[in-house]
């Protein structure tokens, strides 16, 4: 088994892409399946996988056996707040968070 730390958008010169884009159509096939029912409005939506910071991806031979994603986010980056991710979080959390000198936050989905 192999371990990959993915971006979500590679430099021009990746040298891992096939492992990418191997990632990028299991995530497609997995949540196109999932959002995209019969009769419904197609849901499927790839800045999902473009937007990571980290794929991280287990590869078993050629087949991909788990994926899960992340993205960093910096307290001190003004943005971070605003951005929907942190609806919950504002109020208490956050000042939680502030109050204990956390500055960063790493989300997996």
């Amino acid at each position: 088994m192999r371990f990959y730390i993915l971006p979500g958008n590679p430099p021009p010169n990746f040298q891992y892409r096939a492992e990418y884009n191997k990632g990028y159509q299991h995530y497609k096939k997995t949540w196109e399946r999932i959002f995209n029912r019969p009769g419904r409005p197609k849901l499927f939506e790839p800045m999902g996988f473009y937007r990571q910071n980290y794929i991280f991806q287990v590869v078993d031979k050629d087949q991909i056996v788990c994926q899960t994603f992340g993205t960093h986010y910096h307290l001190d980056n003004t943005v971070s707040t605003d951005l929907p991710f942190f609806e919950n979080f504002l109020g208490e959390p956050i000042n939680y968070l502030r109050d204990k000198n956390i500055k960063s936050c790493l989300s997996l989905e």
